[in-house]
């Protein structure tokens, strides 16, 4: 079997190190309901080909309805499609995802919901239950969390929608957040309602065919009969440990950041309280299991580094003043470990759109903010980051005369002191292979930001190993490899990049005879 393998090279000259510290507005757009009324964007993705995504809610006269929006890399609308489930008023769109193929899938109005690339209706999928959270494995298996009738209800679907299985545990009060394992088992974390100990952390853990293996509750040091300990975010590292973070009262009735860690099986490794700040809002996890964690207290953004151990290693605070914002931060660790956290930033004590930027020790690389009027309130609800660098958020801004709209904001780095205009990437990008389905060949491509070594292989859907295509040493920059699949039956097969022993990206392709 012969491997051709295309390597791009891009050469950069460099009179000094690069500087990312400045970051350019490139476009905003904004999109409010007919009605003028309080409208919003929950959560926002991007594409390999810089589209970007959102969804959210648009008031109408009873109710909302779940509204998603499509731009291209340029901020023009693509399409904009509503969705409203028969006899349900609310319909908020709260989490939003994309396949390998672009199509979109969006946790909202009760439902899954199902759009190709075009913005074509494909499904829905309702199980009496508000889904807040939803996540899609290199299977394109889609599972989806939240809650129904006083249970977590978590339920995993098929790319054409059906339902492979359901299920509910009794006692939810909110579902916060929904992780994937290594092994493809479910995590799932929320609050409780107790009569004795009032709010307690809810994380549960389920096998892939739908079945609990563990529950853990916590209940902190707070005084009866109503201490609050309210779980907001959980993660995963590469050997199963489970992270969840949130607040907790003391025994003093001060809320404290606190996280846990667990192994695999459910046992407790540490327990961290942190005053201040008063809560987690969100977490990430790096390969070292390094935590990281982002935070408010008293309307200030905090972003915290505890070590393997729980140990604080930095804390960084960004001041603001408006201690009663409802939006919650968002937290993302790109592959070199910076870390991006939303915050509120402030202007003659009004409220925008914030980001910024932190490397690995905690310095602040940048910030950026969004404002649409000076004397107006801006509220970041959501936050993705792309390959090249660029920041995208997303949430609820006020209009000039329409109250508030959807406002989606794409900033992206002034590159200085570069006499070539290609750089290396920022990130490890594994790209989807192109033409996929294929016969009999498909090109793959990769992006390192640094020298690796790096293995590039092949599996059947039985996950036996039937080609590598590179096992060596690379310099950073932008690779391309041609697999022939001339010897193979047609069928699914996968390929993933592990660098450094750890798997950055696992991409699915069709082979057709």
């Amino acid at each position: 079997m012969n491997f051709q393998i295309r390597i791009i090279f891009l050469i950069v000259l460099v009179s000094s190190n690069l500087g990312f510290a400045q970051m350019q507005l490139d476009w905003a757009r904004r999109y409010t309901g007919a009605g003028s009324l309080e409208d919003g964007a929950g959560a926002v993705c991007v594409d390999d080909s810089g589209n970007v995504y959102v969804t959210g809610g648009i008031e109408i006269a009873i109710g909302y309805k779940c509204t998603t929006i499509k731009y291209n890399k340029y901020g023009d609308s693509v399409w904009v499609r509503d969705y409203q489930r028969s006899g349900n008023n609310y319909n908020l769109g709260n989490d939003i995802k994309l396949d390998d193929s672009g199509n979109v899938y969006i946790a909202g109005a009760e439902s899954v919901i199902k759009y190709d690339k075009s913005g074509n209706l494909k499904w829905t999928a309702y199980n009496a239950a508000d889904y807040r959270k939803l996540i899609i494995d290199s299977l394109g298996n889609i599972y989806a969390a939240g809650i129904g009738s006083g249970y977590y209800v978590v339920a995993k679907y098929g790319h054409n929608g059906n339902n492979f299985w359901v299920n509910r545990y009794p006692g939810a009060y909110k579902l916060h957040d929904l992780a994937l394992d290594n092994s493809g088992n479910i995590l799932i974390t929320g609050e409780t309602e107790y009569a004795i100990t009032y709010y307690d952390y809810t994380t549960i853990k389920y096998s892939n065919s739908g079945n609990i293996i563990w529950i853990r509750h916590y209940n902190g040091p707070g005084p009866p009969p109503l201490a609050d300990d309210i779980s907001y975010a959980l993660t995963t590292d590469k050997a199963s440990n489970v992270y969840v973070t949130g607040a907790s009262q003391d025994a003093s009735s001060n809320y404290n950041c606190t996280t846990i860690k667990y192994d695999s099986s459910g046992n407790v490794i540490w327990i961290k309280r942190i005053f201040p700040p008063t809560n987690g809002y969100d977490i990430a996890v790096d390969n070292w299991q390094n935590v990281y964690i982002a935070s408010r207290s008293s309307g200030n953004n905090y972003t915290t580094k505890l070590d393997i151990d729980g140990n604080i290693q930095w804390v960084k605070t960004y001041p603001t003043t408006d201690a009663f914002a409802v939006n919650i931060p968002v937290l993302i660790l790109d592959s070199a470990n910076n870390v991006y956290v939303t915050a509120n930033i402030d202007s003659n004590l009004n409220t925008h759109y914030g980001a910024i930027k932190y490397d690995n020790n905690g310095n602040q690389i940048f910030v950026v903010t969004y404002k649409n009027d000076p004397n107006g309130f801006d509220y970041v609800y959501g936050m993705t980051i792309d390959k090249n660098g660029s920041v995208y958020l997303t949430g609820s801004s006020q209009g000039h005369m329409t109250y508030y709209d959807y406002a989606t904001v794409k900033s992206s780095p002034i590159i200085t002191n570069i006499l070539e205009s290609n750089i290396p990437p920022l990130e490890f990008i594994l790209g989807q292979n192109y033409p996929n389905p294929f016969n009999p060949s498909t090109k793959i491509s990769y992006s390192l930001p640094n020298t690796q070594y790096i293995i590039l292989k092949v599996y059947d859907v039985l996950g036996n190993e039937i080609a590598t295509l590179v096992n060596k040493k690379q310099d950073a920059g932008n690779y391309e490899i041609e697999f022939d699949g001339s010897n193979f039956a047609s069928g699914v097969y996968f390929y993933n990049l592990e660098i450094d022993g750890r798997i950055v990206g696992t991409k699915r392709m069709v082979l057709l005879r």
